[in-house]
């Protein structure tokens, strides 16, 4: 029996309400065990573990002790107490949702007055240069960088997750300049992931195109209808759909990582 453990940011929220449904339409090979957030798939186990939110992901929120990887704050409580588990050690195969997610990026009140110089003059705004954007897309990346160039060091058998696609009803996103930004600076952001952990011999899963709506953003009949936790209606987030379109590539990548370690 392999232990699967998909844990991160809020997004994993979508993935554990897409197997609900995944085990509606299949519950031979899906099906909810009596602890929370834990299933049996086949002969394995899934576990999700929401670790708190992605602002957590803005500083280093990892370490390595003695040749293992922990998460610090947070992140470290939240693993101990939904799974027992103190370090992101090789037992396990890990998916952590925490790469692509560029919401925090084009929401910032800069994309107001400036755009990437790659979209041509755009009125009333300032143009940055592609080393600029890059730069600033990097700082947003690094402490995640940071996390899988540990994994990668000690071993660990990871999957990267990406984040669904930005949504086109985003209330930063009040006209066609600002979804041009939008969508420029998240197919950037993913391709430099794509780059980076591809460098780093990390596999990672995006979401599948069957998601993505002909203008590159979410879908609308699967982004998640309701309010977050500050009582805002939610435009970031996924729906049960969703997560049940996305989750079974997602294991997929999950079982392919068990199955080159268990033929190596």
């Amino acid at each position: 029996m392999t232990r699967f453990v998909i844990a991160g940011n809020s997004h994993v929220g979508a993935l554990l309400q897409g197997m609900s449904l995944l085990a509606e339409q299949d519950p031979a090979l899906f099906a909810p065990t009596a602890e929370p957030g834990r299933w049996t798939v086949g002969r394995d186990s899934l576990e999700f573990v929401g670790l708190g939110s992605g602002r957590f992901e803005l500083e280093e929120f990892s370490t390595t002790i003695a040749g293992r990887v922990r998460f610090t704050g947070q992140y470290r409580r939240s693993l101990l107490a939904k799974t027992g588990l103190r370090d992101i050690g090789p037992s396990v195969v890990w998916g952590f949702m925490n790469v692509a997610n560029t919401a925090r990026i084009f929401q910032q009140p800069m994309w107001k007055e400036y755009a990437p110089s790659a979209l041509g003059r755009i009125a009333g705004r300032t143009p940055l240069t592609e080393q600029a954007v890059r730069a600033i897309l990097r700082a947003d990346h690094a402490p995640a960088r940071s996390f899988y160039a540990q994994l990668a060091q000690a071993g660990a058998r990871v999957v990267a997750l990406e984040a669904p696609r930005p949504q086109a009803g985003h209330p930063s996103l009040l006209d066609d300049d600002d979804r041009r930004i939008a969508r420029h600076l998240d197919a950037l952001g993913r391709s430099m992931w794509h780059d980076w952990l591809a460098g780093h011999s990390v596999p990672r899963v995006e979401p599948p195109s069957e998601t993505i709506g002909s203008d590159g953003f979410l879908r609308p009949e699967l982004r998640r209808i309701g309010r977050n936790k500050y009582g805002k209606p939610d435009h970031n987030h996924g729906n049960a759909e969703f997560g049940a379109i996305y989750l079974p590539r997602i294991l997929e990548a999950m079982t392919a990582v068990a199955g080159a370690q268990a033929a190596a």
